[in-house]
């Protein structure tokens, strides 16, 4: 096998890997990407204050999608954006020191900005009542 022969197999093995990679769909033209979606959002207080580094998960809300995980840090803002999300239903939870955990379902369609808003709640502590005794 020539140079060239070798070059052209070489480019056709790793366009079908990036292929298998990225979940390509194979057309007459060539490779398509799958169509994904974007993913921004804010995480506040009960307030509408900003929650500064808050932790927040997004899993698919069914497990046999084959939709992967992902989460983070939102930024001193409690801001988060994430492109190229594989589209589907996820379940998303938002956790910071303080706060009540909380649980939402959003859906992430192809091609479309999907605004994830967060609020989480102040964690109440028990009240503690002192009875005196005489």
């Amino acid at each position: 096998m020539n140079l060239r022969g070798a070059m052209a197999l070489g480019l056709l093995l790793v366009s079908s890997v990036a292929a298998a990679h990225c979940g390509g769909k194979r057309t007459t033209g060539g490779m398509v990407a799958e169509a994904t979606g974007q993913v921004r959002g804010r995480v506040f207080d009960e307030y509408g204050g900003s929650i500064p580094d808050a932790a927040f998960l997004f899993q698919p809300a069914d497990s046999r999608s084959g939709l992967p995980e992902f989460g983070g840090v939102a930024d001193g803002r409690g801001r988060f954006d994430f492109e190229g999300v594989r589209p589907g239903m996820y379940r998303v939870t938002g956790r910071a020191l303080g706060y009540a955990t909380t649980v939402e379902v959003h859906e992430v369609r192809p091609g479309v900005q999907t605004e994830v808003t967060i609020v989480l709640r102040p964690m109440r502590l028990p009240s503690s009542s002192t009875t005196s005794s005489t």
